[in-house]
């Protein structure tokens, strides 16, 4: 009887996920992480979602839109996963974590021939206007840390905004991670020579994640960080893991 019990219980798991919600996975530009081109969504993070998504038996779409959009679609929408985003102290709560997908080194870049720009710690750059993402992790730190937008902040919708303001001499400064510096002056033709990292911010430096929404199922959530941690051990992850270092 017992096992006739067990037996129903996995069927009626199994009905249910077949007519589970279907997922909805948003990103944003954030080149080589992820890449958009029209529709298409490409990158190396992109390439691991997609596989853990297959390796969960999962499907999903995946849309990129501006960050401030998809940060809010995933705080409030169901069956909603995102990446890549920092898990930060004041992002643990809204959201169910899946798991590590990339490293994330973020540091103060500036032009070289800035000479008159000196920082040993966040709060020497209030002296400088900084360029940030509007909703991202780097924004709202330097906020958490009495930065002012219009004095000594400038909030773009994209962190390739503020690349282009950097070399446009529009900002002092831009708070950007070393693996996408490198890759978005191939994209735009600068000479990555120009600029120099200054500054490692610790508070923003060490991990991107994979995450869902709380409307997403904890079965789902499951399904998907076991899914995760099997792809880390194989020769695929291995590989798009030493591109980003």
């Amino acid at each position: 009887m017992k096992k006739i019990i067990v037996s129903l219980f996995l069927f009626l798991l199994m009905i249910a996920d077949l007519h589970a919600d279907p997922l909805h996975i948003v990103t944003n530009d954030f080149p080589p992480f992820q890449i958009i081109n029209g529709e298409n969504v490409s990158g190396f993070t992109t390439e691991i979602v997609k596989d853990v998504l297959k390796g969960a038996g999962l499907k999903g779409e995946i849309k990129a839109y501006p960050w401030p959009r998809a940060y809010k679609m995933a705080t409030k929408e169901p069956n909603m996963l995102i990446y890549s985003i920092v898990r930060t102290k004041e992002r643990e709560k809204n959201f169910k974590w899946i798991g590590v997908i990339a490293p994330y080194d973020v540091y103060f870049w500036k032009l070289k021939k800035r000479k008159d720009i000196h920082i040993k710690k966040v709060e020497d750059a209030k002296k400088y206007l900084s360029g940030a993402m509007l909703n991202g992790s780097k924004g709202e730190l330097l906020i958490k840390h009495g930065f002012i937008e219009g004095k000594n902040l400038d909030l773009g919708d994209s962190d390739l905004d503020n690349f282009r303001k950097l070399y446009a001499g529009r900002v002092d400064l831009i708070l950007y991670d070393s693996i996408s510096f490198r890759y978005t002056a191939i994209q735009e033709k600068k000479d990555a020579a120009l600029a120099e990292k200054i500054f490692k911010v610790e508070g923003i430096s060490s991990e991107l994640y994979l995450a869902a929404s709380h409307g997403t199922p904890d079965s789902v959530v499951a399904k998907l960080r076991s899914s995760l941690e099997a792809f880390k051990k194989t020769n695929k992850y291995k590989e798009i893991k030493s591109h980003l270092r």
